[in-house]
């Protein structure tokens, strides 16, 4: 059995044994992630030699010693010689080393045990200057991150968060981490948007690698657009890492397809909350194919049902109202249009509905439900 691990290695040593075409295919992975790059091989390919001579990598000239392990994070060993390899691996072993095996076998190469690295995705320009990472956390389940999300977490010295954030994606960032929670509820004190863009600005003027880590995707009615205009004023560096938004990633657990040839012929999507109301735009244009899904909308029910018929929908129309959507506690409630205040009603909070014809497969296609979830 082999374990693969997501790696960080900015300015870590990292050894690399052997000078051949597969050792220089892992220095160039190296390289992009930022490493200290020392390189023991008694001949080094021509593309080894050019970064040795551009002092990109270094190159101890002879065979593997243990004496090399010295300070070492992470251990490639790239030789053909399996003696060596199960050398290397036994005293990485002892010296508790990551250590990764990779063999050439003809065309291919076989990896006996897998260190995944990536490049780092916040870096400090110069002393006292920081940056900002917009960071979208997806709908809730942890598995929905991205890679790059989770790489921006990692390495954050300060996470402004929502409170839609799940304590799944919680439990990855570091305990060291600092933690400002600037979550907004509806009818309760929260933090303004203004004193959040404030906080964003002196954080990273203070030079800390910032996230701010936003439920769903940052730039759907994430209000993300609005945090970087502000950053963008204020010149400080920043950089956008999207979700999984709520509308996709709620929709597949619950078995609701929100484009179907045979249902839908296109996807809209609409907040219940706008800057200046808290009802709902005038909806207009509604077809009896068309997909519509509301975020924020639990306390718009009302108002949802009335625009919706008056723009000619039906009252027979299927819904879905889809609480805690992708988390263990998913909770998926399908009626009519007709049921739509008291299925939200029912509803735990964060949900978001769902109109239209896709919504009769959930029965068919629901496979993230009690005894029936398969990841």
């Amino acid at each position: 059995m082999h374990l693969s691990l997501v790696c960080h290695l900015r300015q870590r040593l990292c050894l690399v044994a052997g000078g051949n075409h597969l050792a220089e295919t892992r220095v160039h992975q190296l390289l992009q992630a930022g490493a200290d790059i020392l390189v023991c091989a008694s001949e080094l390919t021509p593309g080894l030699s050019a970064l040795a001579e551009q002092q990109q990598i270094r190159w101890n000239q002879g065979r593997y010693h243990s004496g090399l392990l010295k300070g070492c994070w992470l251990v490639v060993a790239t030789t053909s010689d399996q003696t060596l390899n199960n050398q290397i691996s036994r005293e990485t072993n002892s010296a508790q080393i990551f250590c990764e095996i990779s063999q050439q076998q003809g065309s291919s190469a076989v990896l006996q045990t897998t260190a995944t690295v990536l490049p780092p995705e916040m870096n400090i320009p110069s002393p006292g200057a920081g940056e900002v990472a917009l960071v979208g956390a997806g709908p809730g389940d942890a598995g929905l991150l991205t890679l790059k999300a989770l790489s921006c977490l990692q390495q954050a010295d300060v996470v402004l968060a929502d409170r839609l954030v799940s304590d799944d994606i919680w439990a990855l960032i570091c305990p060291a981490t600092e933690y400002i929670s600037v979550g907004k509820q509806c009818g309760r004190h929260s933090t303004t948007q203004q004193q959040i863009n404030q906080l964003l600005i002196s954080q990273a003027q203070s030079g800390k690698r910032v996230v701010r880590l936003k439920g769903g995707d940052p730039l759907i009615f994430g209000r993300g657009g609005e945090e970087l205009e502000a950053l963008a004023a204020a010149g400080i560096r920043f950089s956008v890492v999207p979700g999984i938004t709520a509308a996709s990633g709620c929709a597949a657990y619950a078995g609701i397809p929100l484009t179907h040839r045979d249902y839908a012929d296109s996807l809209r999507l609409i907040t219940g909350h706008t800057k200046h109301a808290a009802s709902p735009p005038f909806l207009s244009g509604i077809s009896p194919s068309q997909t519509t899904v509301f975020y924020m909308g639990l306390q718009q029910a009302g108002d949802i049902y009335q625009q919706l018929t008056a723009a000619g929908v039906s009252d027979q129309t299927p819904v879905a109202v889809i609480g805690k959507g992708t988390r263990r506690e998913q909770k998926v409630s399908v009626g009519i249009l007709h049921e739509l205040q008291q299925l939200c009603k029912d509803a735990a909070s964060p949900a978001l509905i769902i109109v239209g014809e896709v919504v009769r497969l959930q029965h068919s296609l629901n496979w993230f439900s009690a005894g029936q979830n398969l990841i």
